[in-house]
């Protein structure tokens, strides 16, 4: 119950940070003392409505970031009047940030517009090389982490809407990546379809586009957090609808199917041979292992000019008939294709028989092996 402590803790971790015993103590604190606090702040953020502050900046932190966990709407008033106070409001550009996207209520322009404008104004010039502009890193990292987390649902559609503003679309583009909310995600597969739409026949490379699902996958992979239904619900409605673009349908099917629930089969069953998304759904069926996509997939390595591509799918997915398959693939490699040490297709038949169950695999070397025993990828399998 000391409040003053609860503060100095926010003041020396940021919500960005990942440190489960402090968001766990302040989940504690919110729950249990939720009243208590909002008084607190009030009356210590009052206290410093003057010219001269009754305290320090650095506990003022503290405070701010106390305000964004509390998401209470009846901050809303006090927040804006600090913020017009303010005598460090560079300094404190970030924890303001937090703390308003979070205590907005349904008026999220009004206490955010004055720190939108100041992050528009911020230095759109490197300091130092390689560390990127403060325009676009103010919101890249610790504020990027921490909507993650802690997403200001009621802020979402400022956010979305303040990406018209051309000094800021990067910016804010950048730090909406990742949030789970049906908007965020719609917005992002638009913007990652305008951008697969401008690339198109040129020899330009996006590396964001390119990596627009990894954030989703290592959340996945590390603490087994799915996008959440109503995200999904939002991109299914975009990819399903057959009268969109084939840039939209493509990148909203990508987000959506970067990670996986349970009736996520059913839907893919159901678009299986649709024109535009085929080769999306079939690779998406193969990594989640639905063996009745094998009759499919044995097809598409059959017809493929680049066999090795979908071959990489079959590393985790395991089928007798597979093994027939990459049988016939030896057959029809002629030595030279064999000895290539760049042809992926071979590379990846090498790696696969290494994978496979020990009597097949012996059987399929000994089959070959007049033809690929000179090749160090198959003498080292």
């Amino acid at each position: 119950g000391n409040f003053d402590k609860g503060i100095t803790l926010c003041q020396l971790t940021h919500p960005g940070v990942s440190y489960i015993a402090h968001e766990q103590l302040m989940g504690y604190m919110i729950t249990k003392y939720r009243d208590e606090l909002v008084a607190f702040v009030i009356e210590r953020l009052n206290s410093n409505l003057s010219s001269s502050f009754v305290f320090a900046s650095s506990e003022r932190i503290g405070i701010l970031r106390m305000c964004g966990y509390l998401a209470d709407d009846k901050l809303f008033d006090v927040l804006k009047k600090s913020w017009e106070y303010e005598n460090h409001k560079s300094e404190l550009l970030g924890d303001y940030f937090w703390a308003c996207s979070h205590c907005c209520g349904d008026n999220a322009s009004v206490l955010l517009e004055p720190i939108f404008d100041m992050w528009a104004s911020l230095s759109d010039k490197e300091e130092t090389e390689g560390f990127g502009t403060p325009r676009n890193s103010f919101a890249a990292h610790e504020i990027h982490w921490a909507l993650k987390k802690y997403v200001p649902k009621k802020a979402i559609d400022y956010f979305i809407e303040q990406t018209k503003r051309e000094e800021l679309t990067w910016p804010i583009t950048y730090m909406l990546h990742g949030i789970d909310h049906p908007n965020v995600v719609n917005y992002m597969a638009h913007y990652f379809a305008q951008k697969e739409e401008e690339l198109e026949g040129t020899d330009y490379f996006n590396s964001f586009l390119s990596s627009s699902i990894d954030v989703w996958k290592r959340d996945y992979k590390s603490n087994n957090k799915a996008m959440s239904e109503s995200s999904k619900a939002e991109l299914y409605k975009l990819w399903s609808n057959i009268n969109l673009s084939k840039y939209i349908r493509l990148q909203s099917f990508k987000l959506w199917s970067a990670t996986y629930l349970e009736y996520d089969k059913e839907l893919l069953i159901d678009f299986q041979y649709d024109t535009v998304l085929y080769d999306a759904i079939l690779r998406q069926r193969i990594e989640q292992k639905d063996i009745t996509a094998i009759p499919l997939f044995i097809e598409k390595i059959r017809d493929s000019k680049n066999s090795g591509y979908w071959w990489q799918f079959a590393r985790d997915f395991w089928t007798s008939d597979l093994s027939k398959l990459l049988d016939e693939e030896l057959d029809k490699k002629s030595y030279d294709e064999i000895m290539d040490i760049e042809n992926y297709s071979v590379s990846m038949i090498s790696e696969l028989i290494n994978k496979m169950n020990f009597d097949e695999a012996e059987i399929i070397l000994l089959k070959h092996w007049d033809k690929i025993k000179q090749s160090p990828q198959f003498i080292q399998t």
